[in-house]
């Protein structure tokens, strides 16, 4: 943010804040940090997470419970099932019926223990949702039996909790 300069008007705000942006633009452009080169794609943005599944009406049921994801129509593949959730405003879910034939992992529950411990997950794959509700969505998972793990930032402005969907996916919920 930027904070007008003392007996600052209207214009030296706008220029601050201008040679604010110059200089940006020119810490990134040293001989260490050059330019960076155009991305091939152009106003990129997450469209979906895709998650498979043995049992995806299973699976549903718990994204729509714990986190509030609707259920949106779905096309139909012919030869597996798909399920697609929506969590307002723009985030999408799709859960696939795992191929049988394959040979991909099962995912954390098919390990050892301790990776399918939920205090592990801030430093394996899992998905992080933010909820303005923090301390009565964990109260939540509580009374529904859910192992987790609670921890807050060093800085103590963010509370999180991890734990595992059905099929043993990482899941994390961080406090607004």
């Amino acid at each position: 943010r930027l904070r007008p300069t003392p007996n600052s008007g209207k214009g030296k705000t706008k220029a601050t804040a201008a040679d604010h942006r110059k200089q940006i633009a020119n810490a990134r452009t040293t001989k260490k940090n050059p330019p960076p080169k155009m991305a091939a794609a152009k106003e990129a943005c997450l469209n979906h997470v895709a998650r498979e599944s043995s049992d995806i009406k299973h699976l549903a049921k718990f994204y729509q419970e714990i986190l509030g994801f609707e259920q949106i129509e779905s096309p139909n593949f012919g030869e597996f099932q798909v399920i697609w959730l929506k969590l307002s405003p723009n985030f999408y879910l799709h859960l696939i019926e795992r191929n049988p034939e394959t040979k991909l992992p099962e995912g954390p529950w098919s390990a050892e223990s301790p990776v399918a411990d939920p205090k592990n997950l801030h430093r394996g794959h899992h998905i992080c949702f933010s909820v303005s509700n923090f301390d009565s969505f964990v109260q939540t998972l509580k009374e529904k039996g859910t192992a987790m793990h609670e921890k807050t930032q060093p800085d103590g402005k963010t509370k999180q909790v991890f734990f595992f969907d059905p099929d043993g996916n990482g899941l994390e919920v961080a406090s607004r």
